[in-house]
């Protein structure tokens, strides 16, 4: 955890960037066709910014000293209770209780190798 870097604004997901017209910055023919794109590659902007958001989610609640709220911030969310709700479908517990159960899975693995 000492390597743990500061949470920073480059790691922040912007709200409005959850908005593919913000995020790409382009007019509405250029974000048809890049959502045509997408469906091409079976996927869409929303599942992008949903398994990026998952990603950090997993990554950011190894740590602490990151508060839950915080998290929903970094991650975008408008409030931690869209985050809780996200967090139950990505891992079918609270943000609170997925990160309880990775600490002390890390605990456990740091004994046993003592």
């Amino acid at each position: 955890m000492d390597s743990w870097p500061p949470v920073s604004a480059s790691k922040k997901i912007p709200f409005s960037a959850t908005k593919f017209r913000t995020a790409t910055h382009r007019p509405a023919l250029a974000i048809t066709l890049s959502s045509a794109r997408l469906a091409q590659e079976g996927t869409s902007f929303t599942d992008l910014v949903d398994a990026t958001r998952h990603e950090l989610a997993q990554h950011y609640l190894t740590n602490p000293r990151v508060t839950l709220s915080e998290i929903a911030y970094l991650l975008g969310y408008a409030d931690q209770s869209t985050f809780s709700r996200a967090s139950h479908r990505w891992f079918g517990e609270s943000p609170g209780e997925y990160r309880a159960r990775v600490l002390e899975g890390r605990q456990i693995e740091a004994a046993r190798r003592n």
